[in-house]
C-alpha cells in the first residue's frame, strides 16, 4: 500500500510539474505576411505642418492572413497581440500615437469581425471561435478596416527617405500565458517624401518652389 501511494504521489507531481504545451499559432504559409504602407505621396505643402493629422486611405478589406495552431490545442478560440517596439508618445481619443521618426507620429485602429474596433499596441485580445483552431487547420485572422493616422511633428524639408520599419508585429495564441514568439503578420511603412515648400514675399503673395531642384 505504501509503495502504491508513493507511486501515485510521484505520478501526480510529475503531472503538475510537466510544462503545458505552448499554443503559439503560426502563419499557415510558414512566414509572416507583411501589410505595407507607402508614405511617399501622402504629404503636400498644405498638410506638411506641425500638428496636422493625415488619415491614409482605409485598407477596408480583410488582411488576407490565415493562421494554424499546433497539435495539442484543445480550444477553438484565440487571442491576438499587437506589439510595437516604437514608444507611445500620446493618446488622442482611443488612438495611441507612436513615434515613427523625427517627423511623424502614427496611430492605428483595426476592426475584428467579433472583437470589434481596437487600437494597438495591445496584447491578448480575445477573438472569436473557429472549429479549425483545435484541428490544426487554417483559420482566418479576421482583421479589416485598418485606419492609419499620421501626425506631423516636424515639417519635411527637401527630400526625406523613411527607411522600412515595422510598426506592429501580430501574434496569435490560445491563452494569455503563451509566449509572443512567432509572428503571424506585420504592419510596416516606408517612403521617400518630397514636399514643395512655401515662402511669403513682400505683398503677401505665396510662391511655391521645390527645394529638390536646387543643387547643393
Amino acid at each position: 500500500m505504501k509503495i502504491y501511494s508513493a507511486l501515485l504521489l510521484a505520478g501526480t507531481a510529475l503531472f503538475f510539474t510537466h510544462p503545458a504545451l505552448a499554443t503559439v499559432c503560426r502563419n499557415s504559409n510558414g512566414t509572416a505576411t507583411d501589410i505595407f504602407y507607402d508614405l511617399s505621396d501622402v504629404f503636400t505643402s498644405g498638410n506638411n505642418q506641425p500638428g496636422q493629422v493625415v488619415t491614409l486611405p482605409e485598407k477596408s478589406g480583410w488582411v488576407g492572413v490565415n493562421a494554424t495552431c499546433p497539435a495539442g490545442t484543445t480550444v477553438n478560440y484565440t487571442y491576438r497581440s499587437y506589439v510595437s517596439e516604437l514608444p507611445v508618445q500620446s493618446t488622442e481619443g482611443n488612438f495611441k500615437y507612436l513615434k515613427l521618426n523625427d517627423y511623424l507620429l502614427g496611430a492605428m485602429s483595426i476592426t475584428d469581425s467579433v472583437a470589434g474596433v481596437f487600437y494597438p499596441p495591445r496584447n491578448y485580445i480575445r477573438m472569436g471561435v473557429d472549429s479549425n483552431v483545435s484541428q490544426q487547420m487554417p483559420f482566418g485572422v479576421q482583421d479589416s478596416k485598418l485606419v492609419f493616422k499620421l501626425k506631423v511633428i516636424r515639417p519635411f524639408i527637401n527630400m526625406v527617405t523613411i527607411p522600412r520599419q515595422t510598426m506592429f508585429t501580430v501574434y496569435v495564441t490560445t491563452s494569455t500565458g503563451d509566449a509572443l514568439s512567432t509572428p503571424v503578420y506585420t504592419i510596416s511603412y516606408s517612403g521617400k517624401v518630397e514636399v514643395p515648400q512655401n515662402c511669403e514675399v513682400n505683398a503677401g503673395q505665396v510662391v511655391e518652389f521645390d527645394f529638390g531642384d536646387i543643387g547643393a
